[in-house]
Order: C-alpha cells, then sequence, then structure tokens
C-alpha cells in the first residue's frame, strides 16, 4: 500500500488540529497565511538545522558545546533511534527546518510504526509528523507535540483550567477578594498563555523533530501575525479585567447559601415572622415588620425589616455628629436564662450589634457576655459580623465557629430596634434557627379570695407559629406565701371545662404533661384550675405563672412567653378563704383595699413603670406598713440600659463603695444596671435628717427596693449620718422583706428601726420612683402620719439600736430635792461601738434652767470624760458638749475640761452628732419616761481612745444641776456623794464577740492537738515493734485499735 508525507499543527487560537493544506482554522475560522514554497525548492540538500541560545539568542552551530556570546553551556542530547541532535533544557530552537525527504524515507511497515512510536515518546518535544495511509487519512492523527504543548499550556492554563488561571482567579477571589482573585487570575493566566505562544510554538517546532518538511516559512508569518494581533488583544483583556469584579459575582453566588451582599432574594424562600406595627406616634425606621434566621452551610444568617427606612439615624444631614440608629440581635446559644444577659425571658450568651445612618453600616460586631451579673458595660466584642443594608431591609451573618456551635445546635435569637430619637421596638416573637416557634401568653385572671373548688387563676393562650407543634410539658411556679398542701387539685382545662392535663406539684412548682399538637396556626386555650383543701390555710397567699420560656418543652422551634398584667378587677395572687385584719407582706394586695390610699396623676411621666398611680401607708402596734403602685411594670426596669449614639458623653464613673444615688445627683456613678429605684423617704426625727426642700422635709431614714424585669434584687434601710443638711450620707441598715406581683409593691418596717415607739409615732414619709440613671422620676405627695394629736416625733436610733437591756450601776436615796433634779438610778451599757449611760430622774419636766452630766474613766487610765446636756434659760435650746480631762478632781475643776465636740441651739427632745448624742426619755418602747439618755461613739474619742476597748472596767458617777447658767454647783450625784473620796460606779464594757470566742476556740484546738498526740495507732499488716513499745498489748490482731 501506498504511504505519503502528512503534516499536522495546532490552531494558535483555539488549539484545534488543522491540517497542513487548511488556509484557514476549521473550528475557529482564524485565517493563515501560506508561504510560497515547493519541494524542488530543497531537492538533493541535505539535512539543516540552526539553533539560537535561549539566553542571548545567537545563531547556534550544532556542535558547539557553549554559546560563544554569553558562554552558557549547552546540553545535547540524541534519544537513541534518532538521526539529528536535540539541545534540551535551557535551549530554545527558532531554526528554519529545510527538509526533503522523498516518499520511499518513510517507514512502510508495521515494524517501523512502532519504532516511530517510540521514537515519539522518547523525545522531549513531540514530532508533529505523521503517517497514515491513504484511506485513513481523514480519521486517524497523530498526538499534536509542539505548538499544542505550546497553545494548550499556554492559553489553556491561562484561560481554561480552573486551578491556574481565569477560573482559579475567580474561585479565589470570591473568597480572597475580588480585585485580587480577579486580577492575579487574567494576569496570571492570560499573560502567562500569550508567553506561552512563544514558548510552545517555538519549542513546538524547532526542538521538535517531527515537523521536518515545510513550516520553517510558516512558522515565520505565524509570528508576524502574532505582532499585530497584540495591540488588539492587550486592549480587549484589559477591558474584561476592569469589569471582572462585576461580571463574576453572580456567575459565583451559591444558591445554597444566604450572601450577604445587599440584594435579598435568597432570602424568598427562608420562614418569616411578622410583627405588629406600633401604636403611632412611633418612627417607622425602627418599627419591626418581619424578622428570619437561616443556618445553612454551618453559618448563621440573621434579616430584619422596618416598616421605614433601616439605620437612617438623625435626618439632619447637616449635622456632623449625626445620631445613629441600632440593631440588635441577641443569641442565646445553652437556653439557660440564668446565664447571659437576661432580656425578655432569655438569657444572652452573643449579641450582634449594627448601627449606622444614611442606610450606611458604621459598625457590625460580635459580642459575648460571661459576667454573673447584670450589667451592660461587661458585653466583650470578639469579632466582626457581615452585614448588608438597603432601603427598609438588613442582613446580617456570622459563622458557627465564631459561636462555637455544634452542628444542628439549636438557639434563641430576639431583635431589637433603637432610634435615635428615643424610640425602640422588641420583635414580639422569639425565633430559633430550627422551624417552629409556640407563642404564649399568660395573664392572671384570679379572684381576691379563693375557695372551694374550680377556681380559674391563670389563663395560657397558645399559638403554633411556622409549623406544627406539639406541646409536652408545662413547668409553674407558685407564688406568694402559702404551701403545697393548700392546694388539692390543681390541673389545665380548655374553654369548655375538658381537662387537658393534672398537675404534679412539688417544692413550690408544678408540672403538667399535656401532648397537646396544635397544627400551624391554630390558637388554644388553657386554664389553671385549683381546688381548695385546707382550711388551715386561711388567710395564706397563694398564685401561679410561668416563670421563663424555658419552663415550656415542645417538640420542636423555639418558646415565646409573653406576660400581661391581670384582667381588670382581678389579681396576680389570690388569699384563701379570708383576708387577714392586718397587712401582711405577702405579695397579695386584698389586705390593703380597706385602708386609704391615695391617688398619684396618672401619665404624668412618659416612662410607665415609673409613673406612680396610688400609694399609702398603715401601722400597727409595732409595724409601719408601705404600699406602691405604677402604671406599668413594678420594677420593670430598663431593658437595654445604653441608648447608642456616636456623640453621647458617658456620664459614669466609678465608685469607692456602694451607697445609693440621690435623685439630685443627675447621672448615677454606677454600672449600667437598668434597675429601677423604689424609694420611701420617712421623716421621724424633728429638726434634722437630709433636706428636700421641694418637700419641706428633713428625711432621716430611707428604704430603697431595686429591681428589673419585674424582680426585686436589693431592699433594704438606711439611716441619714451626714452633718450638714445637704449632706447625702446614708449608712445601710440591714436588709427588709418587699414583695410585688406585677404592678404593685408592698413592704414594712418595725416602729423601732426608725426612732419611733407606741405613742411616738409621729413621721412623715414621701415616695419616689427612679429608673437608674435618673433622667426619669415621679413621686408623691407628703404623708403626715399621727396615730393621735398629741403624738411625738420618734427619737434617734444610734448605731445598732438603744440596748434592749440596760445594766444598773446602783439606785440613788430621794434627796429631798426637786424632783427634777433627783437621781433615783444610773445604768450603762454597750456593744462593739458604743457605750450607753442613762440617768433615771423622779421627774423630767424639761422646762426648766437643767444641767446633766455624766462621767466616765477607764480604771487604767487617767483621762476623762464628760457628756454633758444644758440650757441657760427655761423652754429655750439645748446645748451639748462632749469634754475630757486629765485632771484628779474632774467635776471640781472646772477649768480643767477640753471640749471635743459639742452642739449647741438643739430644740429638738434628742440630738446625733458625729461621736455623741442624746436623747430624752427612753426609746425602746420600756415605757419609762423620765430619762435622760446619752451614746458616744467609742472611736471617736482622741484622748484615751482604748479606755473603752472590750473588758475594760469603767468607772462612771452622774450629775444633775438646777442652774444651767452656773453649772459648776452640782445638786444631786450618783452614787451618793457623802463618802470622801467621791465613790464611783464600776462597769466592764462587754467584750467583743471575738475576744470572747478566740480564746475559747483557741483552747478546745489545743486540746484536740494534744489529744490527737494521744492517738490511736491502726496495727496495719499485722506486723509491730513491740519490743519498742511495750507498752502495747503483745496481743494485738492485725487492724484493731489499741491506744498508744
Amino acid at each position: 500500500m501506498e504511504h505519503e508525507e502528512y503534516l499536522v499543527f495546532e490552531c494558535p487560537i483555539c488549539g484545534a488540529t488543522v491540517s497542513q493544506d487548511c488556509s484557514s482554522c476549521p473550528s475557529c475560522g482564524v485565517d493563515f497565511i501560506e508561504a510560497e514554497e515547493t519541494d524542488e525548492d530543497y531537492e538533493g540538500e541535505e539535512l539543516k538545522e540552526e539553533y539560537e541560545c535561549s539566553k542571548c539568542g545567537t545563531k547556534l552551530d550544532t556542535k558547539s558545546p557553549y554559546c560563544p556570546t554569553c558562554d552558557i553551556i549547552l546540553k545535547r542530547g540524541t534519544p537513541e533511534g534518532r538521526t539529528s541532535s536535540v539541545f534540551e533544557e535551557g535551549v530554545k530552537s527558532s531554526a528554519i527546518l529545510s527538509l526533503k525527504q522523498s516518499s520511499e524515507s518513510i517507514p512502510k511497515n508495521e515494524e517501523s510504526k512502532e519504532q516511530q512510536q517510540e521514537i515519539l515518546e522518547d523525545e522531549p518535544v513531540k514530532s508533529l509528523v505523521a503517517q497514515k495511509h491513504k484511506e485513513e487519512t481523514e480519521s486517524k492523527t497523530q498526538p499534536i507535540g509542539g505548538i499544542t504543548n505550546g497553545m494548550t499550556n499556554g492559553l489553556t492554563n491561562g484561560i481554561k483550567k480552573s486551578d491556574h488561571g481565569l477560573t482559579n482567579g475567580l474561585t479565589n477571589g470570591i473568597t480572597k477578594g475580588k480585585t485580587e482573585g480577579l486580577t492575579n487570575g487574567l494576569t496570571n493566566g492570560l499573560t502567562n498563555g500569550l508567553r506561552a505562544l512563544s514558548v510552545g510554538i517555538t519549542n513546538g517546532i524547532t526542538n521538535g523533530n517531527g515537523i521536518t518538511n515545510g513550516l520553517g516559512g510558516r512558522q515565520r508569518i505565524f509570528e508576524s501575525k502574532r505582532g499585530k494581533l497584540i495591540p488588539i488583544l492587550v486592549p480587549v483583556l484589559l477591558f474584561i479585567l476592569m469589569l471582572s469584579p462585576y461580571m463574576f459575582v453572580g456567575m459565583t453566588k451559591n444558591p445554597d447559601k444566604i450572601c450577604i451582599d445587599g440584594q435579598f432574594e435568597d432570602w424568598d424562600n427562608v420562614i418569616c415572622t411578622s410583627d405588629f406595627m406600633e401604636v403611632t406616634p412611633f418612627n417607622p425606621n425602627v418599627d419591626i415588620v418581619d424578622y428570619k434566621v437561616d443556618d445553612r452551610l454551618r453559618e448563621l444568617s440573621f434579616y430584619i425589616r422596618v416598616e421605614g427606612n433601616i439605620l437612617a439615624g438623625e435626618p439632619d444631614f447637616s449635622n456632623s455628629e449625626k445620631y445613629v440608629d441600632t440593631v440588635y440581635i441577641f443569641l442565646d446559644k445553652d437556653k439557660n436564662p440564668d446565664s447571659g444577659y437576661f432580656i425578655n425571658g432569655i438569657g444572652a450568651d452573643y449579641m450582634i450589634e449594627v448601627y449606622g445612618w444614611d442606610r450606611e453600616i458604621l459598625k457590625s460586631s460580635l459580642n459575648i457576655y460571661t459576667a454573673s451579673e447584670q450589667d451592660w458595660n461587661l458585653w466583650d466584642q470578639v469579632g466582626c459580623a457581615t452585614s448588608a443594608v438597603c432601603d427598609s431591609e438588613l442582613e446580617v451573618q456570622v459563622s458557627y465557629q465564631s459561636l462555637f456551635l455544634e452542628e444542628n445546635e439549636v438557639l434563641d435569637v430576639l431583635f431589637y430596634t433603637q432610634s435615635w430619637d428615643g424610640f425602640e421596638d422588641f420583635s414580639d416573637t422569639i425565633i430559633s434557627n430550627e422551624k417552629g416557634v409556640l407563642s404564649l401568653k399568660q395573664q392572671s385572671i384570679a379572684e381576691d379570695v379563693i375557695s372551694g373548688n374550680d377556681n380559674k387563676l391563670l389563663i395560657l393562650k397558645l399559638e403554633a407559629i411556622n409549623e406544627d407543634i406539639t406541646v409536652d410539658e408545662i413547668k409553674l411556679t407558685r407564688t406568694g406565701k402559702g404551701s403545697d398542701n393548700d392546694i388539692a387539685n390543681i390541673r389545665l382545662e380548655d374553654d369548655n371545662n375538658n381537662i387537658i392535663s393534672v398537675g404534679t406539684m412539688y417544692n413550690g412548682q408544678v408540672t403538667f404533661y399535656p401532648d397537646l399538637k396544635l397544627s400551624e396556626g391554630e390558637i388554644f386555650t388553657l386554664f389553671v384550675v385549683v381546688n381548695v383543701g385546707n382550711i388551715e390555710a386561711a388567710e395564706k397567699s397563694i398564685g401561679f405563672k410561668i416563670n421563663n420560656n424555658h419552663d415550656i418543652i415542645t417538640n420542636k422551634g423555639t418558646i415565646s412567653l409573653q406576660s400581661l398584667k391581670p384582667v381588670q378587677d382581678f389579681c396576680d395572687t389570690s388569699y384563701i378563704l379570708s383576708i387577714p385584719t392586718n397587712v401582711k407582706i405577702d405579695g397579695a394586695f386584698a389586705d390593703w383595699d380597706e385602708n386609704d390610699l391615695i391617688q398619684d396623676y396618672e401619665g404624668d411621666v412618659e416612662n410607665k413603670n415609673l409613673d406612680i398611680v396610688r400609694y399609702g401607708v398603715t401601722k400597727d402596734s409595732n409595724a409601719v406598713s408601705f404600699y406602691l403602685r405604677v402604671n406599668g411594670e413594678i420594677t420593670g426596669g430598663a431593658k437595654i440600659p445604653y441608648w447608642n449614639s456616636i456623640s453621647k458623653i458617658e456620664k459614669i464613673q466609678p465608685i469607692d463603695e456602694p451607697t445609693p444615688h440621690h435623685p439630685s445627683d443627675g447621672f448615677y456613678n454606677a454600672p449600667k444596671t437598668g434597675e429601677d429605684y423604689a424609694y420611701i423617704f420617712i421623716d421621724s426625727i424633728l429638726d434634722s435628717g437630709f433636706s428636700i426642700s421641694s418637700m419641706d422635709m428633713n428625711t432621716d431614714y430611707m428604704i430603697l427596693i431595686r429591681g428589673r424585669h419585674n424582680k426585686i434584687l436589693y431592699s433594704s434601710y438606711f439611716e441619714w449620718k451626714g452633718v450638714n443638711p445637704s449632706d447625702w450620707k446614708w449608712e445601710e441598715k440591714e436588709n427588709i422583706e418587699a414583695m410585688i406581683d406585677s404592678t404593685q409593691l408592698e413592704t414594712q418596717i418595725e416602729l423601732e428601726k426608725f426612732g419611733l415607739s407606741y405613742g411616738r409615732d409621729h413621721f412623715s414619709i414621701y415616695f419616689e420612683m427612679s429608673n437608674w440613671e435618673n433622667s426619669s422620676k415621679d413621686y408623691s405627695n407628703v404623708i403626715e402620719y399621727e396615730s393621735n394629736e398629741d403624738g411625738n416625733r420618734g427619737t434617734r436610733v444610734p448605731s445598732g439600736g438603744w440596748p434592749s437591756s440596760w445594766t444598773s450601776l446602783g439606785t440613788d436615796p430621794d434627796d429631798a430635792i426637786e424632783d427634777n433634779d433627783d437621781i433615783l438610778e444610773t445604768f450603762a451599757g454597750d456593744d462593739i461601738d458604743l457605750l450607753f449611760m442613762r440617768i433615771d430622774l423622779q421627774l423630767l419636766s424639761k422646762e426648766g434652767k437643767d444641767c446633766y452630766d455624766f462621767y466616765f474613766k477607764s480604771d487604767s487610765s487617767d483621762v476623762w470624760y464628760r457628756v454633758r446636756i444644758t440650757r441657760n434659760n427655761p423652754n429655750t435650746v439645748w446645748n451639748i458638749f462632749l469634754d475630757y480631762t486629765t485632771s484628779t478632781d474632774p467635776p471640781d475643776d472646772t477649768a480643767a475640761w477640753t471640749n471635743e465636740e459639742s452642739y449647741n441651739g438643739i430644740t429638738a427632745d434628742y440630738y446625733d452628732g458625729t461621736g455623741f448624742g442624746f436623747n430624752f426619755n427612753n426609746a425602746n418602747g420600756e415605757g419609762i419616761s423620765n430619762s435622760v439618755l446619752f451614746w458616744v461613739d467609742k472611736d471617736s474619742l482622741s484622748q484615751g481612745y482604748d479606755l473603752l476597748e472590750a473588758g475594760n472596767t469603767t468607772e462612771m458617777f452622774a450629775d444633775t444641776h438646777d442652774n444651767g447658767f452656773n453649772q459648776n454647783s452640782q445638786v444631786d450625784r450618783a452614787p451618793d456623794d457623802t463618802a470622801d473620796p467621791d465613790p464611783t460606779y464600776s462597769y466592764t464594757c462587754i467584750p467583743e464577740f471575738e475576744k470572747i470566742v478566740m480564746p475559747v476556740v483557741m483552747m478546745i484546738f489545743i486540746f484536740v492537738v494534744w489529744k490527737r498526740k494521744q492517738s490511736v495507732k491502726i496495727l496495719k499488716n499485722g506486723y509491730h515493734n513491740y519490743h519498742d513499745n511495750d507498752h502495747i498489748n503483745s496481743n494485738s490482731k492485725r487492724g484493731e485499735i489499741k491506744w498508744i
């Protein structure tokens, strides 16, 4: 069979295989320029090969071992079976191959074909020569070599291959940045591709021995044509490069995830939860309308839409310091309301904050809350969130990794918006990244008094949102001061009184297992119904409520719980069988209805939680009770105690010690707690205390109750310790009991704790509600309380109170002098801080020019102290003094006294200074009415300050004078001064607790240590050295206990 020589090459544009006789590419249509060459031109010539140096381009002889211009060493190799030498790596050939071969030189049998194939496989650059039978010319071609390698490795790697050129640039560009990816992709791909035209074609044609005939001229022509194409291709490529960020964004958008790009079509198929519109007037830019959550591909994405324009901020664009609008997204990861930042029933572990103006995002951050106390300042930023905004919509995204979430882990999500001008909105429903929400609203419908059976206390309205929901468990918490035994039966019923589930009560909690199946969109109503079974429970208070959304368990999704105020004429907590006669602090308020409660203006402050609508006070023989009601939620507090503004100056300063803030202080120097404060100011002492000029009151005591989210967090009472009436200086005394329902508060305090007693019960009170930073408040009018017309105001109670029992120093005989000056008996007492002294008289008229002295010193000290109360004229003011001396005859040595502290012009029957004070009559309600009492702060004594230390014996005596103007002549003295030298009483100060207990404890400790040394030994493993311990029974067995 006759063979003919057949040449093929690869199109430099599209890479298609092209026959040598084609004038254009059959694939892409590019035209080729053909040189006029004939076989005759080369007839009879020998093979002529020329090479050029790859470094400098110098024409080289095939036998030269190195380049004569640049001295590069040339590597040659002649693979077996080859007829010509080939330059290996480092040498590029641009030689013109002129080859004249006759048809006889072509292999004509199968053996020669196999030999040729081996040569082609061994060569560094494969030949383009292929031999075919004439009848196989149209169907078979040899592998493409030089041009294919050049074009394919250049343009294909630059444009086609996904892991190198354009595609690689685009793929990496989406992750690492559009500009970097696309630029590197196009530049590295296309540039390397064009460069490969030269390398590929040159290496393919010149170094490959396949093209031996006829393409020398064609190669030169193509290089000329390529030079003409470059000026056209470069601008085209640059234009593509400029458009690449826009051309390929849409091409790479993943349809299986949410892309944060300000385009919201990818949210269309995500389940949406909608809110009710807020009542106008309201800023539509923060009025939440729709919200969604998505968790595909381990990324949490959030969507929120408002009625107006989201993140619009302050509309005054001329103001360079514009206030911002803010969106918060709270995430409860562990579904534990007791951890994280408590808000609307969830304990938020993470919070995303996005704020801006003019619909431009200024900040998008991810924050974490790990503190145990509730303080907005304790949020810590841990990263950023990806976000985008357009018109009324905002989308935000964080990764699972940033929240340390596991696969399929469910968390609760709450949305909140805040406007620059004071409007705010919470999402009505808490949603999650799992489909389905059970919305539950609870409201009390309890009567003031319950008895017998079928008492409906609570109504529950359940709605399944976005999915069918099965309610598996509902847990209620008992309120009031009743007990589990007070209820014989508790159950859930529907509208038709059908029993859905009977509850099990244990330790103040009731658990129901209703197995209630709700279809999507279905609303179902339940009633909590009880039977009262214990008659002994009369006057006890009881109620029930769901504490938080984690007290309900469903088969899927999350729970959104909302608590509503009781229906009118109903209450949160009921009394069982009957209402108490006197007010009890028990969380039920029906016992207040018979008292004269005062109505206050409703709506006089914008914050309903601070708007006082009713208040009152009542007293029994031992205590005073206080009542307060607000228009909103009592101790509701600020859910978000921070209003975001880029120009707002926070006036928060650290404080050295905790103290209640005063309404006139402006911003409270404290953490951002968001708590509401309820104050009750008490004026029980005449002409002393902190002055509230607007109320014409000098308050001596104060009750402070603070809380948040309708929970009391703190309740205590304080005593004023200032010197000037404007001093806001209070000393905390002790915690007191206070209870609330949704709108009302009650508390109580014993009379003696603020200086009152039976018959001495005239006092004034004043209520005030304030938020945590005092930017909003409401107050009541002053209530004057007096049980009878002759009631007197109380007396100041020293720190720790007056002694409950006194130590008598001795009695004094009737000296046949005026009763007003005649001492009957003297007493003393003390505690850790104070020394108390008391003089009982035949009669205390308080009408003459009287003077009373009490002297004391330590038996180990030469320093005498004297407390004195006197006045120069009848029915005028009192003056009091604290003096000291080292005189050996202090009563008669009038010039020896040095004043340490004094107060003049006192009109009341008492006074409390810094280091001492006095009081007429007894302040502990014992009925002794003819007494003069003194107290001295032990730490305030500058001389001989240790003379009143615990355990010291103190010498004491007392004097009276009938002429305050002439205070040097005493009328009576106790003990009686007939003896010489003057006798004194002895009083031993009570040892401090630790000074009594510590020695005893030390003795016990020493005894125990000694006893342990006389310990028992357990004979282990049956071995003991009885020779060294003859006192141990030699018959001891292993494991027996023997005394040493």
